[in-house]
This record gives structure tokens, C-alpha cells and sequence, in this order.
């Protein structure tokens, strides 16, 4: 399994290089996207207020940060310029090409917003998955409600379903 502080760096880096994104968030939602495509990240998510979360991200971040390996402020991380990436190059590669599908998947739209609604509906058709239930639109729609409560109406709903679908349903 790759270190994962190495992996969260090399997260971090490569958002601000290639797409100017350095939100928490954002750094969330891209390794959690990552490990629902089967990237070996050893990150445990949870169901949390603004969608899958992982509490181990956020500690690693700060692991980090006290190493003077990254600069943590109010939502933003950002790699330390003295700050060195221990991967390989066949391993950043692997990463860079998952990163770059996540940004194809949402159009390189990193708003707050639609990271948290792409993720949500992502997290709904896992855990319908998981429990061996029939994923369509619908069902996947009950259960963000039930998470979200009336936060996303049909219609977003539905275009974000219709955005991964390809990627987490098995037609």
C-alpha cells in the first residue's frame, strides 16, 4: 500500500499545479473518488454533513503540517515549496491519470457545492450497493433525501446521477 502521507501530498500538489484547487474539500472528494475507483487508499469515509468524509485526512494533513510539509489555513492545504514528494514516477502517473478522470467526471468543477453533490450521490450508490439493493435513479434519489433531507431537489439530483452513473453503475 502507497504511504499516505506521500499520497496526500502528491493530491495537494498536483490540484493546485494542474487545476488552481487547494480546498479541503476538494482534496476530500478526489481521494474519496479515487478509492470508490479501486485505488489502493487506505482511508476509512463516512457518511458526514457535507459528504463523504475522512477523519484520517484531515489528521494526516496535520501530521504534515507539523513537519512543515504543508500550509493548513481556514480551507485551503497547500505543499510546502521546501516540501518533497517520495513517490515514484509510475505511481504518480496512476495517481495523476485518477485525479484527471475525477476532473473529467465533474467538468473541472471544484465548486463547494457540487463536489459535495457529486460525492453525496456517489456515497448513496455504494451504500445501495452494499446492502444489495437495485441501484436507479430513484432509489439513489431516497436515499441522498434521506441523508439531505430536501437540500437537492430532483432535477440536481438526477444530472449528478446522470454524471456518475457511468462510472458507479453497472448498466
Amino acid at each position: 500500500m502507497m504511504n499516505r502521507l506521500e499520497l496526500l501530498k502528491f493530491v495537494i500538489d498536483y490540484l493546485k499545479r494542474n487545476y488552481n484547487v487547494s480546498s479541503k474539500i476538494a482534496i476530500q472528494k478526489t481521494l474519496y473518488f479515487l478509492k470508490q475507483r479501486n485505488f489502493p487508499i487506505d482511508y476509512t469515509f463516512g457518511a458526514y454533513t457535507y459528504g463523504p468524509f475522512s477523519k484520517e485526512i484531515m489528521q494526516d494533513a496535520d501530521r504534515l503540517a507539523s513537519q512543515n510539509q504543508i500550509i493548513i489555513n481556514d480551507i485551503n492545504y497547500d505543499v510546502d515549496s521546501d516540501s518533497q514528494i517520495n513517490l515514484s514516477e509510475q505511481e504518480m502517473e496512476n495517481i495523476s491519470s485518477f485525479i484527471d478522470e475525477f476532473a473529467h467526471l465533474i467538468n473541472s468543477n471544484f465548486d463547494f457545492n457540487n463536489l459535495e453533490l457529486i460525492a453525496s450521490v456517489i456515497y448513496c450508490i455504494e451504500t445501495l450497493n452494499e446492502f444489495g439493493e437495485d441501484i436507479n435513479f430513484e432509489n439513489v434519489f431516497e436515499e441522498l433525501k434521506h441523508w439531505k433531507r430536501h437540500k437537492y431537489n430532483s432535477s440536481e439530483a438526477r444530472s449528478a446521477y446522470n454524471v456518475v452513473s457511468p462510472y458507479f453503475v453497472n448498466q
